[in-house]
């Protein structure tokens, strides 16, 4: 059993027919391209939404259910595909998820609190969702 395999989040995404978990050497290549885009200071850092150096624009939230509801839903397309890495508390390398934005989602809204982030294949937006109940967004969010 891995440290993943702890993380509900984590395993609802694995099991999920529609989203595929990607290879290491995948992951590590997206997460450097992530870093970059956000200037990240600190890589090995376990919150890299903390050690950006890029503006993000941060909503705080209590009811996790109404911040999905509106910004998730007003800012983007659920059909758009995504990538989600689960973060938690755990330090990179992070498991990186594909799928559609819905489907991860759905997964994220049937599991307990875990930290992760999303971001599109172009790599023009990305959205951390921290544990202090916050969304740490960097880039272009619109549809």
């Amino acid at each position: 059993m891995t440290k993943w395999n702890t993380i509900p989040l984590y395993s609802r995404l694995r099991d999920a027919a529609e989203i595929s978990e990607l290879a290491t050497n995948q992951s590590e290549q997206l997460l450097g391209d992530v870093a970059t885009f956000i200037r990240c200071d600190r890589p090995s850092d376990r919150w890299w939404w903390r050690s950006a150096s890029k503006d993000a624009f941060v909503i705080s939230y209590d009811d996790k259910g109404v911040v999905f509801g509106n910004f998730w839903n007003e800012l983007f397309d659920q059909n758009s595909a995504v990538y989600m890495s689960v973060t938690d508390s755990f330090t990179p390398p992070w498991p990186v998820f594909r799928g559609r934005l819905g489907t991860c989602l759905t997964c994220v809204l049937d599991s307990p609190h875990a930290e992760f982030f999303i971001f599109d294949k172009e790599l023009s937006w990305l959205v951390f969702d921290t544990h202090h109940n916050s969304l740490h967004a960097f880039g272009v969010l619109k549809r």
